[in-house]
């Protein structure tokens, strides 16, 4: 039987610490793969569009709705500014007050 020799033990803890970093290494690669992912389908899915906002105020005000300035928000809380914000109306169509 063979016993444990200081220079076996380095080698031995050497190896272990390479197979951490080596796991470490590749569960970084996947959690920034999947934080891209997640980025990417925000970005696509992202309700707080110019588009999206003029359709929704469209249809909530009855009215044509042109916006000047535009600048979404990501952080603290999503969303958006919206500047310059217009309402027309077709005066004949409708009497309603906006």
């Amino acid at each position: 039987m063979r016993t444990q020799t200081g220079k076996d033990s380095m080698v031995t803890g050497r190896k272990s610490g390479q197979r951490l970093s080596h796991r470490l290494g590749i569960l970084l690669i996947v959690l920034l793969i999947l934080t891209g992912v997640e980025l990417i389908t925000l970005a696509i899915k992202w309700p707080f569009t110019r588009r999206e906002s003029v359709v929704s105020l469209e249809q909530v005000s009855e009215t044509d709705v042109q916006i000047g300035k535009f600048h979404m928000l990501f952080v603290p809380h999503p969303g958006y500014i919206a500047q310059d914000v217009t309402f027309r109306r077709d005066s004949a169509l409708s009497n309603r007050p906006l």
